[in-house]
C-alpha cells in the first residue's frame, strides 16, 4: 500500500501503514486531532503499542493538515472529512480481506470516527474515541460566538483558537515533543473548520440513538479541551447496546502522550481484542507467547469513571 490516499475531490492525503509484530488480528483506522498530523508522536506511540497487541495500523492526515493537500486547518464542510475516512477504510478493508476493522480518533478524530459511523456503520466492528469532541470545547468563548459570521465573511482566514496548549498532557517532555518542537503541529484554525466541528457536534448528539456500532469513549477528568461529560452523554444516549465508557483521573487532554498512556494504550488494545476472533497461540512468534489473552475488563456496558 502507497503512502498517500488520493480524496473524491482530487488531493492527496499522507498515510501510514504499520504491519504488527505478531499475527494480525483486526486493522485499525486512527485519526488524528485538530493540528495534528500522521507522524505526529501521539500517533507513532499508538501505532507501535497497538502493532504489539496484533493489530494492523492505518493511519489517515486530514485535508489541510501536516504535507497533505488542502488549504491550512480548513474544510469546505465536515462531509469532506467523512468522505476521505469511509473511503480509506473501504480501502483498508479490501485490502486485508475483510477482516474486522476498528476506526479510532483522537480529539476532532474522535468525532469524525462517530460522525462516519453513523453514516457509514456497514463493515466496522467497532469505534473507539479518545478525548473526543462530542460536548463543549475550550478556546475563546467571544471567538465561539462569532463563528457562524466570520465562517461566512473570512472563511480561510488563519486564527488562534485560544486553547491552552499546557492542558495537552502532564508528561512535559512529551509536551515539547508534540509541540514544541514539532514544526508540522498547527497552532491556527480557520473559521469555516471551527463552525463545521460546532455543527457536527450538535448534529452527531442529535442523532446519538442511532449509533448502532458498538462504542468505546475514554477521556481525562482535567481535560479542558473537550469536555468529559460530552463523552459521558454520548455513551449514556447511544443507541448500541456494546458501549463503554471510561476515564483517567487527572489526565489532560491527548491520553496517547499522557503520563498513563501505556495504561490508555492497553485499555483499547484490550477493547478491541475482545471484539476480534481469538489467534491461535501456536502460530505466534516466540514459542507462543500468551501477553494477548488478558481477562476481559470492559463488558457489553460499562459505565464510568473507569479510574
Amino acid at each position: 500500500m502507497t503512502p498517500g490516499f488520493t480524496t473524491r475531490d482530487g488531493l492527496t492525503l499522507r498515510t501510514r501503514h504499520t504491519t504488527p509484530t505478531t499475527p494480525r488480528r483486526a486493522d485499525i483506522v486512527l485519526v488524528h486531532g485538530i493540528g495534528d498530523h500522521v507522524d505526529g508522536i501521539p500517533y507513532t506511540t499508538a501505532a507501535e503499542a497497538f502493532c504489539a497487541h496484533g493489530f494492523g495500523v492505518h493511519r489517515l492526515e486530514l485535508r489541510g493538515h501536516g504535507r497533505s493537500d488542502g488549504h491550512q486547518a480548513y474544510v469546505d464542510a465536515f462531509d469532506d472529512f467523512r468522505a476521505d475516512l469511509h473511503a480509506f477504510t473501504s480501502h483498508v478493508r479490501a485490502s486485508h480481506a475483510n477482516g474486522p476493522v476498528f476506526l479510532v480518533g483522537v480529539s476532532l478524530g474522535g468525532l469524525i470516527v462517530t460522525d462516519c459511523a453513523l453514516h457509514h456503520p456497514e463493515g466496522l466492528a467497532g469505534v473507539v474515541a479518545v478525548a473526543p469532541a462530542l460536548g463543549e470545547t475550550g478556546g475563546s468563548r467571544v471567538l465561539l460566538a462569532l463563528l457562524p459570521v466570520l465562517s461566512r465573511v473570512v472563511p480561510r482566514l488563519g486564527i488562534d483558537p485560544g486553547l491552552d496548549l499546557d492542558r495537552l498532557t502532564r508528561d512535559r517532555v512529551m509536551l515539547e515533543a508534540y509541540v514544541g518542537n514539532d514544526p508540522l503541529y498547527q497552532r491556527r484554525i480557520t473559521p469555516r473548520l471551527a463552525a463545521e466541528v460546532m455543527t457536527t457536534i450538535a448534529a452527531v448528539r442529535a442523532r446519538a440513538r442511532d449509533l448502532r456500532v458498538p462504542f468505546f469513549a475514554l477521556h481525562g477528568t482535567a481535560d479542558t479541551v473537550t469536555s468529559p461529560e460530552g463523552s459521558r452523554w454520548f455513551f449514556e444516549h447511544a443507541g448500541v447496546a456494546d458501549k463503554a465508557y471510561t476515564t483517567y483521573d487527572g489526565a489532560l487532554h491527548n491520553l496517547f502522550v499522557e503520563t498513563n498512556r501505556h495504561e490508555v494504550l492497553a485499555d483499547i488494545a484490550t477493547w478491541i481484542g475482545e471484539r476480534c476472533a481469538p489467534v491461535d497461540p501456536t502460530a505466534m512468534p516466540g514459542g507462543g507467547e500468551r501477553g494477548l489473552d488478558c481477562p476481559p475488563r470492559f463488558g457489553a456496558v460499562a459505565s464510568g469513571p473507569g479510574r
